[in-house]
């Protein structure tokens, strides 16, 4: 299950935002740099959210 406030870490936390459209905000050295959206897919090193990528090992994302 995905909470609001939750940071995604694993391959499943992203599966669970993605299913249930859940707006992500993005993070990067523990500043917000996009609030996000909803994850339209992820790979094993990026997130697309919207017209964006971000990549996994340098952002953090977290449930709004």
């Amino acid at each position: 299950m995905f909470n609001s406030n939750q940071i995604l870490s694993s391959s499943v936390d992203f599966d669970n935002a993605m299913f249930l459209g859940s707006n992500i905000e993005v993070y990067q050295d523990g500043e917000p740099i996009d609030r996000g959206g909803q994850i339209l897919k992820h790979t094993d090193d990026c997130v697309f959210i919207g017209d964006g990528y971000f990549i996994k090992e340098t952002c953090g994302f977290k449930g709004r």
